[in-house]
Parts: structure tokens; C-alpha cells; sequence
């Protein structure tokens, strides 16, 4: 702990102040994607301020309650309906493990050499995971539309339930690749690392572009998934643990960098949840003002 303090006394605060910079740009990145598909052209602001919330919540939540209060938000603030809020979250999540396990894919071969075995097997394995929700999802849609079936829809709501879904996952999918979207996910996660650079230089951490690339994209995996603790408390402290002895980090080092890092970003989000209240107030009475 003593290591630790002192990496967080002797931090470079102006790269610090680069990273909370990196990380407004990424809420509002990820503001820009969600509108594409909530269909809220008027609710810019408010939506940025809804991502910076919902970040910071699941920063402090286990995965399950952060993901219940960001749908919850999204139905109060911006009227989407929580089947609309649930489909977009989970196409979204899924194309963000597609991303990063193409990345890490991609780069293990150049800075992940001592892991790159177990690495591949890992991303082969979610590729193929992927690709197999994918396929059951049009199969699925296309038995619904079957002659046989249709007077079980009538009088089975599980499976009209279903079907709603279905439908809602593939008209989001639709929506994503389209150029505005797809736009959006890369400022969203191109910011994210710059983000994550800056906090790593910020406490004398260095690493190569294919090196900072492959950590980035196994940390981004690793938070993709439902494992998530309170307050990230182990998870967060294992997952960077890991992933910088894979790319070459010094173990005692990983493990001061680890746990200063988690301080840090719970700190760079905090930092914009602050305002965040007065802003969405804010917001809120200048549409009452309008209407």
C-alpha cells in the first residue's frame, strides 16, 4: 500500500486532466450510439448526462443492477420502452465483444507473444460464440414466421414475447450499421483508450501501441462481461493485473499500477457525476420552459 500511495501522490495531473478529458468525449460518444436508436433527437444533452451517470453506477454496482438502472433511466428520461432499452444494450455489448476480440485477435501476435496461444483460443472461442447467437436469432426469426406456428403465437405470450425481441434485436442491428452509429463507436472507444493511455502515463506507464492496443482490448473484454463486483473490488484489481504481466509489465509494478488505477478512474468518472445533477436540472427546465 505504501507503493500504491505513493504512485498516487506523485501522479502527472496533467495527464490526469487529459484523461477526464478523454473520458467526457467518450460519454459523449456513447450518447451519439444510443440516440441512433432511441430515436430522441432533442435529448443530446440529456443523454450525455444519462451515460455519465449510468458509467459511474456501473463502476460502483455488480454488473446486473448497473445494466436494470441504466434501462430504468432511459425509460424515465427518455421515454424508450424498457424491451427497446434491453435489445439495444444487448446488440450494443455483443459488437463491442466482436470489436475488441478482433482487436486482440489481431494484435497478440506482435505484443502478447508469451500468452498467445491461450489468448487465440479465448478469442476464437467468443468469435464463434457470437456468430452462433447471430445465426440462432435469424433462425429464430425466420421459424416465427412459419405457417405452423402462427396460431401458436396467437395464444402463447412467451413466444410473442420473443418474437417483439427478435424483432426490436434485428431492427437495432439494422440501425448500427449505419454510418452514424458506427461513427460513434469508434469516438466512443478510440476516446476510451486515449482515456486509458492518459491514466497509464499519468503514472509513469509506457507501453507500445501494439502492447497498449492488446491491453486495452482484453481489459475492455474482461469489463464487457457480467463479472463484475462491487465497486469493481478484485475484478478490476485481477482483470489489469493480468493483462499487464501478459504485456510484459514487472509483477510488483502490475499489481501497484492495478490498484492505483482503480482509485484513479473511479476519481475521472466522479469528477463529471458532480455536475451532472445541476446539468440535468437544467436541461430538464428549459424543455418545461419550451413545452
Amino acid at each position: 500500500w505504501a507503493n500504491v500511495w505513493d504512485t498516487l501522490v506523485r501522479v502527472d495531473l496533467y495527464w490526469l486532466a487529459i484523461a477526464a478529458g478523454f473520458v467526457l468525449l467518450h460519454q459523449i460518444g456513447r450518447a451519439m450510439r444510443i440516440q441512433s436508436f432511441i430515436s430522441d433527437e432533442e435529448g443530446g444533452v440529456k443523454l450525455v448526462v444519462t451515460c455519465v451517470l449510468q458509467s459511474w453506477l456501473g463502476m460502483l454496482l455488480p454488473s446486473g443492477l448497473a445494466q436494470i438502472a441504466f434501462v430504468y433511466m432511459l425509460k424515465v428520461l427518455h421515454a424508450v420502452s424498457i424491451v427497446r432499452a434491453l435489445s439495444g444494450m444487448v446488440i450494443m455489448r455483443l459488437a463491442d465483444l466482436a470489436l475488441f476480440a478482433f482487436l486482440a485477435f489481431i494484435t497478440v501476435s506482435e505484443a502478447g507473444k508469451s500468452l498467445g496461444s491461450d489468448i487465440n483460443r479465448i478469442v476464437i472461442v467468443i468469435i464463434g460464440l457470437l456468430v452462433m447467437l447471430g445465426a440462432v436469432l435469424v433462425l429464430f426469426r425466420s421459424f416465427l414466421k412459419t405457417e405452423i406456428l402462427k396460431k401458436i403465437m396467437a395464444n402463447n405470450w412467451l413466444v410473442r414475447v420473443f418474437d417483439g425481441t427478435s424483432r426490436e434485436l434485428l431492427d437495432i442491428i439494422k440501425i448500427l450499421a449505419h454510418p452514424k452509429p458506427a461513427l460513434a463507436t469508434v469516438l466512443m472507444w478510440t476516446a476510451l483508450f486515449g482515456a486509458y493511455a492518459a491514466l497509464g502515463l499519468s503514472m509513469g506507464v509506457e507501453l507500445g501501441l501494439s502492447a497498449g492496443i492488446l491491453a486495452f482490448s482484453l481489459l475492455m473484454l474482461i469489463n464487457l462481461l457480467p463479472i463484475h463486483g462491487i465497486a469493481g473490488i478484485g475484478t478490476h484489481h485481477l482483470a489489469w493485473y493480468l493483462v499487464l504481466v501478459a504485456v510484459g509489465t514487472a509483477d510488483e509494478h502490475a499489481k501497484v499500477i492495478a490498484t492505483s488505477s482503480h482509485v484513479l478512474l473511479i476519481a475521472l468518472f466522479t469528477v463529471w457525476v458532480v455536475p451532472a445533477p445541476l446539468v440535468l436540472k437544467f436541461v430538464c427546465r428549459r424543455a418545461c420552459n419550451r413545452g
